[in-house]
């Protein structure tokens, strides 16, 4: 019972967070996109027997994530050492 209390508690403060989220309409991609979107999904997939294109693009992604998640941390970093006073 308790721990029922505090899951709905914690359920209504993330839902509390997230509302304004929920007032943005739903959107969806335009149908030529989509389709295009599919073609090149089949090409690559053609193109997966030979190199592991799935691989490379994870590897990318990852490359790109820790770089990104690198330049975040020099960018709070150099900002806060803009602050007076603060060694």
């Amino acid at each position: 019972m308790i721990t029922t209390g505090i899951l709905t508690i914690l359920y209504y403060a993330i839902y509390l967070i997230a509302a304004p989220l929920l007032l943005f309409p739903d959107a969806a991609l335009p149908a030529n996109m989509a389709a295009s979107m599919g073609t090149a999904s089949s090409s690559l997939h053609i193109l997966d027997i030979v190199i592991p294109v799935g691989t490379l693009l994870a590897i990318i992604l990852l490359f790109i994530t820790i770089e990104g998640s690198i330049f975040t941390y020099k960018m709070v970093r150099w900002v806060y050492q803009k602050i007076p006073g603060v060694n």
